[in-house]
This record gives C-alpha cells, sequence and structure tokens, in this order.
C-alpha cells in the first residue's frame, strides 16, 4: 500500500492542470463510492421498512418448554 505521504509529495511536483486532473479524479472516484454506500444503505432501509411490522396482527407467544434434565455439575 502506498503512504499518503508519498502520494502528497508526488502530486506536489506535479504541474498545475496535473493537479488538476488528479482532483477531479479522486473527486469522481468518492463520489461513486460514496454514492454506492448510499445505495446499500438505502437498500438495507427499504428492507428493514417493507418487513416491519408485518406481524403486528399475529401475537407471537412462546410454547411450554420442556423440563430440563438435571446433570452432574463440571468441577
Amino acid at each position: 500500500m502506498i503512504a499518503y505521504e508519498d502520494v502528497a509529495d508526488m502530486a506536489n511536483q506535479l504541474p498545475p492542470h496535473e493537479k488538476a486532473r488528479l482532483i477531479a479524479h479522486l473527486s469522481m472516484s468518492l463520489r461513486q463510492t460514496l454514492e454506492e454506500n448510499q445505495s446499500q444503505n438505502a437498500a438495507w432501509r427499504e428492507s428493514l421498512l417493507a418487513t416491519f411490522g408485518t406481524l403486528a396482527d399475529v401475537p407471537l407467544e412462546r410454547p411450554p418448554q420442556p423440563v430440563l434434565e438435571t446433570r452432574e455439575s463440571v468441577e
């Protein structure tokens, strides 16, 4: 992996028009990443909202539990 300091040093050596190209590229890349993350979050939220409350009218009951067997204690 390349360290930030190395990239910053290389960017400082670029002529102004190349720095502008680099900034445009990084901006586009960051925008795409943020949009992908936002769409993933939106999909999760939509699925949650689609299922939220679907069992509101169906009472959930816990069936009677069996009697547990008594076991020897572990020492």
